[in-house]
């Protein structure tokens, strides 16, 4: 992991990714408020329940086995990633809906 420089248990460093996934969320929150980037709507769930379930596997609360938080890390960035190949398909912006009324 990437703060292996610092004097945390496993435990605090699990955790320290949750922030850093959560933050990243809160990230893409603002700009798919913003902008409607068609990545960031998509990426947003994705790296808040990935930061939720990293604090989850950080506590202790899963029995997913020694590599949960890797494969959880992974997965979220992966999925978030993966966001990406949708605005090629679908298009970069979401513009909002005039309301019909």
């Amino acid at each position: 992991m990437t703060a292996e420089f610092l004097p945390l248990a496993a435990s605090g460093k699990i955790l320290l990714w949750a922030i850093a996934l959560a933050w990243m969320g809160v990230g893409c929150a603002r700009n798919a408020w913003r902008c409607h980037r068609l990545h960031c709507i998509l990426a947003t769930p994705v790296l808040f329940l990935g930061g939720a379930a990293t604090a989850l596997v950080a506590l202790g609360w899963t029995s997913f086995g020694p590599q949960a938080a890797s494969y959880v890390i992974n997965g979220s960035l992966g999925l978030a990633l993966l966001a990406f190949l949708a605005e090629p398909i679908w298009g970069q912006y979401r513009t909002r809906r005039a309301n019909p009324l």
